[in-house]
């Protein structure tokens, strides 16, 4: 739990595929959410937690930006977890 980003420990990510965290900011453009946004990924940088952060404008380019995930290696491909 980190104490300025995470203090109640509720923050999580949306998917867990291997040892990267995937989050999709959705609403991203809301400035409410854009400052929850800011705070979740200064959190996963802090605790030098991957993350891959997707946003609408990524949806019509799937394909690249999960380039990474698609190409991960056989054995963690049953590591994908819900969050």
């Amino acid at each position: 739990m980190h104490a300025e980003y995470n203090a109640n420990g509720l923050r999580r990510a949306d998917w867990l595929v291997g040892d990267t965290y995937v989050e999709y900011f959705g609403l991203h453009g809301n400035q409410d959410y854009d400052v929850k946004t800011t705070a979740k990924l200064a959190l996963a940088k802090a605790e030098g937690i991957n993350i891959l952060p997707i946003y609408p404008t990524d949806t019509i380019n799937l394909d690249e930006v999960l380039k990474d995930l698609v190409d991960m290696p056989k054995e963690q491909e049953n590591e994908i977890e819900c969050r």
